[in-house]
């Protein structure tokens, strides 16, 4: 690429030659055809025996793992720890549709961690919906919110008859 201009021996760059090294990819010997094809195949491949707390530890690594660039999804995953059952299936219970759009997005990139990572191409997701059962019990009266009050606790019923508390 360097050649000498002829005046005072300075060498000179060619910018067309330097342009066409530039955008010629870069010749790899050990990156070949031959090994990209190979490793999803082998992935695919990949069965092996996984616990609950394998999951479980990983799916909070992931978590960890995006916590700056996803903050959202890092504390939904936190705080959502999924199941596993039948040996393949991670059951995740969630609060609401805005989780599992959430959880959806990023489907892909979490399972494929959780495969490389537990070496089990088999693993899939299954969501389930919490049942919400405040929304079921609206409470709109003192007397309700009382009631819901003590069969959340019981011991209520105690200070209100000890104290002869009264509803207004």
């Amino acid at each position: 690429m360097a050649e000498s201009n002829g005046i005072s021996g300075i060498p000179s760059i060619s910018l067309r030659g330097l342009a066409s090294s530039v955008m010629q990819p870069a010749k790899n010997e050990s990156s070949t055809t031959h090994n990209t094809v190979q490793q999803p195949l082998q992935q695919e491949n990949w069965n092996e025996p996984v616990s609950e707390e394998q999951v479980q530890k990983n799916w909070i690594r992931y978590a960890r793992s995006i916590e700056d660039q996803n903050p959202r999804l890092y504390s939904m995953m936190y705080n959502q720890v999924p199941k596993l059952k039948n040996g393949s299936e991670v059951w995740l219970k969630l609060k609401n549709a805005t989780q599992e759009v959430e959880i959806q997005q990023e489907k892909s990139a979490i399972f494929s961690f959780l495969k490389r990572e537990l070496k089990n191409s088999h693993l899939v997701l299954k969501v389930e919906m919490e049942a919400d059962d405040a929304k079921s019990q609206r409470v709109f009266t003192a007397a309700d919110k009382l009631k819901m009050m003590i069969e959340k606790n019981p011991a209520l019923m105690n200070l209100k008859q000890q104290f002869g508390l009264d509803l207004e």
